[in-house]
């Protein structure tokens, strides 16, 4: 009998992303027909998401859906299905990003004090950029705009929220952004990687916006 021990804060703060912390103990164990049958009820998660995600995505959300039916107010295990939704990034679809983001909602409700937002964030900014892509600018505007919100004003993202508003004709609130692309400063910033991450917004300024 194999019984996988994992990192308690390995989905928690940052670290969702990387390889599984984890190690196995093995017990030789033996069963006599006529005993009760075996029932584990804890701990739930450990005991059923013996798969990769990068190997077997579906395994592993098959997996932790069953360990919400049994602990469905454990805000770890809604964070982990939703990395496993968006793990394959070349595959990924509108419905995988959707089902992650009312997980990563589902986990912050459950437990606010923790964090769990970069994952929310990289969600909400794929949708956006997929809806981009198949003319939803509505949407994108509304993911780009929730990501704003609860993160931080990433340029990358306000040069496509301008682009999305320019495609509904709101070329008013597309400078805007594009403008505010061009003032923003970090405390931590390179000159060289700002002026680069700026050009897209300086060049849809000149061609919209004088």
């Amino acid at each position: 009998l194999g019984i996988i021990l994992r990192s308690s804060c390995q989905y928690a703060y940052g670290t969702s992303n990387i390889p599984d912390i984890a190690d196995t103990v093995y017990l030789a164990v033996s069963f006599m027909a006529g005993c009760t049958d075996i029932s584990i009820s804890q701990p739930s998660d450990a005991w059923v998401l013996n798969k990769s995600t990068e190997d077997d995505k579906d395994g592993a959300i098959s997996d932790l859906s069953k360990a919400i039916t049994i602990e469905p107010n454990d805000s770890d295990l809604y964070n982990r299905r939703a990395t496993a939704r968006v793990w394959d990034e070349a595959n990924i679809t509108i419905e995988d990003l959707t089902e992650a983001i009312e997980d990563y909602l589902q986990a912050r409700q459950l437990s606010p004090k923790k964090e769990f937002v970069s994952g929310y964030w990289h969600a909400l900014q794929k949708r956006a950029d997929i809806y981009i892509q198949q003319g939803q600018f509505r949407l994108a505007i509304d993911d780009y705009t929730a990501y704003i919100e609860v993160a931080f004003e990433n340029r990358d993202v306000l040069t496509k929220r301008g682009i999305a508003k320019k495609e509904l004709g709101d070329l008013k609130g597309a400078c805007a952004d594009w403008q505010r692309v061009i003032e923003i400063r970090g405390k931590y910033d390179d000159e060289k990687e700002r002026l680069e991450e700026v050009k897209e917004a300086i060049e849809l300024l000149k061609e919209h916006c004088e």
